[in-house]
Protein backbone atom coordinates (compact mmCIF):
# COMPACT_ATOMS: atom_id res chain seq x y z
CA UNK A 1 0.00 0.00 0.00
CA UNK A 2 2.86 2.03 0.48
CA UNK A 3 3.39 1.45 -2.80
CA UNK A 4 0.21 3.04 -3.89
CA UNK A 5 0.82 5.40 -1.90
CA UNK A 6 4.10 6.41 -2.92
CA UNK A 7 2.83 6.32 -6.26
CA UNK A 8 -0.21 8.21 -5.69
CA UNK A 9 1.55 10.58 -3.16
CA UNK A 10 3.70 11.55 -6.27
CA UNK A 11 0.67 11.71 -8.62
CA UNK A 12 -0.59 13.57 -5.85
CA UNK A 13 2.54 15.77 -5.50
CA UNK A 14 2.93 16.21 -9.32
CA UNK A 15 -1.23 16.87 -9.03
CA UNK A 16 -0.37 19.48 -6.52
CA UNK A 17 2.45 20.89 -8.13
CA UNK A 18 0.18 21.27 -11.30
CA UNK A 19 -2.60 23.06 -9.78
CA UNK A 20 0.18 25.47 -7.99
CA UNK A 21 1.53 26.20 -11.73
CA UNK A 22 -2.40 25.82 -12.80
CA UNK A 23 -3.05 28.55 -10.32
CA UNK A 24 0.19 30.89 -10.91
CA UNK A 25 -0.92 30.88 -14.76
CA UNK A 26 -4.81 31.50 -13.82
CA UNK A 27 -3.21 34.39 -11.48
CA UNK A 28 -0.22 35.58 -14.01
CA UNK A 29 -3.64 35.28 -17.09
CA UNK A 30 -6.55 37.28 -13.93
CA UNK A 31 -3.44 40.03 -14.13
CA UNK A 32 -3.46 40.43 -17.77
CA UNK A 33 -6.78 39.99 -18.30
CA UNK A 34 -6.58 42.79 -15.45
CA UNK A 35 -4.43 45.01 -17.14
CA UNK A 36 -6.36 44.14 -20.51
CA UNK A 37 -9.84 45.67 -18.80
CA UNK A 38 -7.85 49.08 -17.16
CA UNK A 39 -6.85 49.23 -20.68
CA UNK A 40 -10.16 48.58 -22.04
CA UNK A 41 -11.99 51.49 -19.46
CA UNK A 42 -8.86 53.72 -20.45
CA UNK A 43 -9.96 53.48 -24.03
CA UNK A 44 -13.57 53.59 -23.45
CA UNK A 45 -13.00 56.74 -21.15
CA UNK A 46 -10.19 58.03 -24.08
CA UNK A 47 -13.14 57.39 -26.57
CA UNK A 48 -15.98 59.19 -24.53
CA UNK A 49 -13.28 62.24 -24.26
CA UNK A 50 -13.08 61.85 -27.78
CA UNK A 51 -16.79 61.59 -28.49
CA UNK A 52 -17.01 64.80 -26.16
CA UNK A 53 -14.66 66.79 -27.21
CA UNK A 54 -15.87 65.42 -31.44
CA UNK A 55 -19.69 66.82 -30.02
CA UNK A 56 -18.11 70.27 -28.83
CA UNK A 57 -16.47 70.81 -32.11
CA UNK A 58 -19.79 69.48 -33.91
CA UNK A 59 -21.27 72.13 -31.76
CA UNK A 60 -18.89 74.79 -32.73
CA UNK A 61 -18.77 73.90 -36.47
CA UNK A 62 -22.45 74.09 -35.97
CA UNK A 63 -22.62 77.96 -34.22
CA UNK A 64 -19.93 78.67 -37.02
CA UNK A 65 -21.93 77.69 -39.77
CA UNK A 66 -25.40 79.51 -38.71
CA UNK A 67 -23.40 82.56 -37.79
CA UNK A 68 -21.51 81.87 -41.42
CA UNK A 69 -24.84 81.70 -43.12
CA UNK A 70 -26.20 84.73 -41.80
CA UNK A 71 -23.32 86.68 -42.62
CA UNK A 72 -23.67 85.33 -46.12
CA UNK A 73 -27.47 86.62 -46.18
CA UNK A 74 -26.04 89.63 -44.57
CA UNK A 75 -23.56 89.84 -47.19
CA UNK A 76 -26.11 89.31 -49.88
CA UNK A 77 -28.58 91.85 -48.70
CA UNK A 78 -25.64 94.84 -48.52
CA UNK A 79 -24.72 93.51 -52.45
CA UNK A 80 -28.09 93.74 -53.28
CA UNK A 81 -28.34 97.35 -51.27
CA UNK A 82 -25.11 98.63 -52.92
CA UNK A 83 -26.53 97.50 -56.35
CA UNK A 84 -29.94 98.96 -56.00
CA UNK A 85 -27.31 102.04 -54.85
CA UNK A 86 -25.21 101.79 -57.59
CA UNK A 87 -28.65 101.83 -60.02
CA UNK A 88 -29.52 104.87 -58.56
CA UNK A 89 -26.79 106.56 -58.88
CA UNK A 90 -26.44 105.44 -62.51
CA UNK A 91 -29.96 106.81 -62.95
CA UNK A 92 -29.56 110.05 -61.43
CA UNK A 93 -26.27 110.39 -63.31
CA UNK A 94 -28.12 110.00 -66.86
CA UNK A 95 -30.94 112.28 -65.23
CA UNK A 96 -28.17 114.94 -64.47
CA UNK A 97 -26.35 114.36 -68.06
CA UNK A 98 -29.91 114.82 -69.97
CA UNK A 99 -30.67 118.04 -67.41
CA UNK A 100 -26.99 119.17 -68.62
CA UNK A 101 -27.35 118.52 -72.37
CA UNK A 102 -30.57 119.95 -71.69
CA UNK A 103 -29.41 123.46 -70.16
CA UNK A 104 -26.19 123.04 -72.54
CA UNK A 105 -28.40 123.40 -75.76
CA UNK A 106 -30.80 125.80 -74.14
CA UNK A 107 -27.20 128.30 -74.20
CA UNK A 108 -26.66 127.53 -77.29
CA UNK A 109 -30.32 128.63 -78.20
CA UNK A 110 -29.50 131.76 -76.36
CA UNK A 111 -26.16 132.43 -77.71
CA UNK A 112 -27.68 132.11 -80.77
CA UNK A 113 -30.60 134.48 -80.27
CA UNK A 114 -28.30 136.75 -78.53
CA UNK A 115 -26.07 136.71 -81.75
CA UNK A 116 -29.26 137.25 -84.12
CA UNK A 117 -30.24 140.28 -81.77
CA UNK A 118 -26.95 141.50 -82.25
CA UNK A 119 -27.07 141.27 -86.06
CA UNK A 120 -30.25 142.74 -85.85
CA UNK A 121 -29.59 145.67 -83.24
CA UNK A 122 -26.68 146.36 -85.71
CA UNK A 123 -29.37 146.04 -89.05
CA UNK A 124 -31.47 148.50 -86.74
CA UNK A 125 -28.31 150.95 -86.31
CA UNK A 126 -27.23 151.08 -89.69
CA UNK A 127 -30.97 151.92 -90.37
CA UNK A 128 -31.36 154.33 -88.14
CA UNK A 129 -27.98 155.63 -89.28
CA UNK A 130 -29.55 155.41 -92.84
CA UNK A 131 -32.35 157.35 -91.72
CA UNK A 132 -30.86 160.03 -89.89
CA UNK A 133 -28.74 160.80 -93.17
CA UNK A 134 -31.97 160.99 -95.17
CA UNK A 135 -33.47 163.27 -92.09
CA UNK A 136 -30.86 165.39 -93.07
CA UNK A 137 -31.07 165.47 -96.02
CA UNK A 138 -34.91 166.13 -95.99
CA UNK A 139 -33.92 168.93 -93.29
CA UNK A 140 -32.47 170.77 -96.04
CA UNK A 141 -34.93 170.12 -98.57
CA UNK A 142 -37.74 170.71 -97.04
CA UNK A 143 -38.72 173.90 -95.21
CA UNK A 144 -38.49 174.23 -91.38
CA UNK A 145 -41.76 172.45 -89.49
CA UNK A 146 -43.46 174.26 -86.44
CA UNK A 147 -43.58 172.90 -83.28
CA UNK A 148 -47.37 171.65 -83.47
CA UNK A 149 -46.03 170.16 -87.02
CA UNK A 150 -43.21 168.24 -84.97
CA UNK A 151 -45.15 167.02 -81.95
CA UNK A 152 -47.26 165.29 -84.80
CA UNK A 153 -44.56 163.74 -86.54
CA UNK A 154 -43.01 162.69 -83.43
CA UNK A 155 -44.42 158.61 -82.34
CA UNK A 156 -43.51 159.61 -78.81
CA UNK A 157 -45.07 162.11 -78.48
CA UNK A 158 -48.43 161.13 -80.37
CA UNK A 159 -48.28 158.06 -78.15
CA UNK A 160 -48.28 160.04 -74.93
CA UNK A 161 -50.85 162.63 -76.45
CA UNK A 162 -53.33 159.64 -77.21
CA UNK A 163 -52.33 158.02 -74.01
CA UNK A 164 -53.70 161.33 -72.51
CA UNK A 165 -56.44 161.63 -74.76
CA UNK A 166 -58.22 158.14 -73.67
CA UNK A 167 -57.72 158.98 -69.77
CA UNK A 168 -59.61 162.03 -70.21
CA UNK A 169 -62.15 160.67 -72.07
CA UNK A 170 -62.81 157.58 -69.83
CA UNK A 171 -62.44 159.61 -66.98
CA UNK A 172 -65.32 162.39 -68.23
CA UNK A 173 -67.32 159.11 -69.01
CA UNK A 174 -67.40 157.54 -65.44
Amino acid sequence: MLKLDAGAGTDLIQAKVEVKENFKELKRKEKELDKRFEHTKELEKRLADENNRLQELDDQIKIKSIRAEKMFKMALSKQEEGLKALENAKDIQNKFDKKGKDIQNRLLDVIKREENIAIEEMKIAKEKEAFGKLRKKLDLVLPQLSESEMRFLDPKLNEQEAEKEIYFKKTQLY
